[in-house]
């Protein structure tokens, strides 16, 4: 929610020295999930440009895999703009800039998507799944362990939770929140391990998935189309990772899913791998809201506020949790 600790003239020096673009400004944009990211338009004298900041180094296979498609004739990406020296990012201590270009859109979980539209994405998504990493993707996306990752920032923020004592008003609505809900979410974290472990011994194809593929990563665009983005989670994994955001409202694409599977055909669906994916996803808001809340002072007034109000939220009828446990029925 607020911008990182590098001032607007730098980025817009560097944005003009790494990528010959002509910038003249930066302007903020406080929106996104990703608490290791920030957005910005970038103006210049012909046109703007999207920047992605994030902290530390990007994830090769965020910045191969929407031009890789993009190659095979998947329309809907937007592949970085590569540097003057011909490289997706311009790493960077302690940020690395990213750079795009600019899609006059507004995000589907504002717009909505049409019955069209989520017929579309079901095609696109298929055509995703069944096409094959070449041996130089193959070679740096990451592969599904099924080893719910976050379980450990959980606990972390839980042991906080249980010995610390906050000034800020914030964490101390966060840690009422929290202690109330205490035995759930430690369940919750026990059940997604369990779940992973019996997910991994089971037989499944992985497929190239987005991996966070929600209505907020499809932008609308004001002719109709639409275009993925946010590419940050890509892996290889078995296609019920991209899935599990289709039924039920969760991921706000297709709530009864009619239209979303007209487009992507028949499929069969492992129940097991699917709750473990709805499990995981659930751990991880909480590990990341975690973080923002407790484990990392580097935060503002602002972050914190919406990490208390998002945490509260995953557990509100029809969303996340929700949709955990009634995958586990």
């Amino acid at each position: 929610m607020e911008p990182p600790g590098i001032s607007d003239d730098d980025i817009v020096e560097r944005v003009r020295e790494r990528w010959a673009i002509a910038a003249t400004s930066a302007v903020f944009l406080p929106v996104g999930n990703d608490s290791r990211a920030w957005a910005y338009r970038i103006e210049a004298e012909l046109g703007r440009v999207f920047l992605k900041v994030r902290a530390g180094r990007a994830d090769p296979a965020s910045l191969s895999v929407p031009r890789f498609l993009a190659e095979r004739g998947i329309g809907q990406m937007v592949p970085p703009i590569p540097t003057v020296d011909g490289a997706p990012s311009d790493p960077g201590d302690p940020f690395t800039f990213v750079v795009m270009p600019f899609v006059d859109g507004v995000n589907g979980g504002e717009a909505g998507l049409t019955e069209a539209m989520q017929r579309e994405l079901g095609s696109v998504l298929r055509r995703m799944h069944d096409t094959a990493p070449d041996r130089a993707l193959a070679a740096i996306i990451r592969h599904e362990t099924f080893g719910a990752v976050a379980a450990g920032d959980v606990r972390r923020a839980a042991a906080v939770v249980e010995t610390g004592v906050f000034d800020d008003e914030h964490q101390r609505a966060a840690a009422a929140f929290w202690r109330g809900r205490g035995a759930e979410i430690a369940r919750i974290v026990e059940r997604a391990v369990d779940l992973g472990a019996r997910a991994r011994g089971r037989p499944h194809r992985l497929a190239i998935c987005h991996a966070d593929i929600h209505a907020w990563n499809v932008l609308v665009q004001p002719d109709g189309g639409f275009v993925i983005v946010d590419w940050d989670e890509t892996l290889l994994a078995p296609r019920e990772r991209d899935l599990m955001f289709v039924e039920g409202g969760v991921g706000g694409l297709d709530n009864d899913a009619d239209a979303f599977f007209a487009g992507y055909g028949e499929v069969r669906i492992d129940p097991v791998v699917m709750s473990y994916y709805r499990y995981a996803w659930v751990v991880e808001e909480i590990a990341d809201y975690g973080r923002r809340a407790f484990l990392d002072p580097s935060f503002g007034d602002a972050t914190r506020a919406d990490a208390v109000a998002s945490l509260a939220g995953i557990f509100d009828p029809g969303e996340v949790v929700e949709a955990a446990y009634r995958s586990d029925r």
